[in-house]
């Protein structure tokens, strides 16, 4: 009799276990589109998973521009990538971490502000903090970046898409390096 009451009472916790709803953590949830935050959220995770197709439809193609750290649109040979400059450099660099060549680990600081409001198209980002790294074990290497960008975005079908996209250096680059590290910017290694 015992032994059959353990077991009901057992039955019973684990039934009203399956019953209980527990709060999913904010940190566990997958960023997505629809929010700038997410956007930025969208951008982190997919470099660090090195995917390739949720990266290339976060931009927007008809309108991207990235600029690499020290833009001036007064100087003709000022660098910038265009859409499909930024997703080839980008597909290779993805395509070396598949390939087991180098490792990468971005974590970008989404500062505080206020979503857009509702019939706002455009919305610019002015500060976005970074650390990225890209590690080259058979070399031996590790080239970081560790600065700010900036970000204007473009509502499009309800999914906010990076448009425009600068490369921020925040601090002096030492441009020294040592065997094992190389002070770079975003820009840098996007053209590795």
């Amino acid at each position: 009799m015992r032994a059959t009451l353990f077991v009901l009472a057992l039955l019973v916790s684990v039934s009203l276990l399956g019953c209980t709803k527990t709060p999913a953590d904010p940190g566990d949830e997958t960023p997505t589109q629809a929010t700038v935050k997410g956007a930025i959220g969208v951008l982190e995770e997919c470099y660090n998973a090195a995917d390739f197709e949720v990266y290339r439809n976060l931009l927007n193609e008809n309108d991207f521009t990235f600029y690499f750290e020290g833009y001036d649109p007064d100087d003709p040979l000022s660098a910038t990538y265009n859409y499909v400059e930024d997703i080839d450099s980008t597909r290779n660099l993805f395509d070396h971490h598949d390939a087991g060549v180098l490792d990468i680990d971005l974590t970008l600081t989404i500062p505080e502000f206020d979503e857009p409001a509702v019939g706002t198209d455009t919305f610019t980002v002015e500060e976005v903090p970074y650390d990225l790294y890209v590690t080259v074990p058979a070399d031996n290497i590790i080239y970081y970046a560790s600065h700010t960008c900036k970000f204007e975005f473009t509502r499009v079908d309800g999914k906010w898409l990076i448009t425009k996209w600068w490369d921020v250096v925040s601090g002096y680059i030492t441009g020294g390096s040592d065997e094992q590290s190389m002070e770079c910017t975003w820009g840098s290694i996007k053209a590795m």
